[in-house]
């Protein structure tokens, strides 16, 4: 097993709860206010 296997997995189980925590709508209505929501969004979050 390569020592940078703990480190990959780490890293991608990191990238995906982050990804989760963005896609909740609560926190692209947050972006949205902000100014930093999707150009391609029309306000729905479905």
């Amino acid at each position: 097993m390569p020592e940078s296997l703990p480190w990959v997995a780490g890293a991608l189980a990191v990238a995906g709860g982050l990804a989760r925590v963005m896609a909740l709508p609560t926190v692209e209505q947050l972006l949205d206010r902000f100014g930093l929501g999707l150009g391609d969004d029309n306000g729905s979050s479905a």
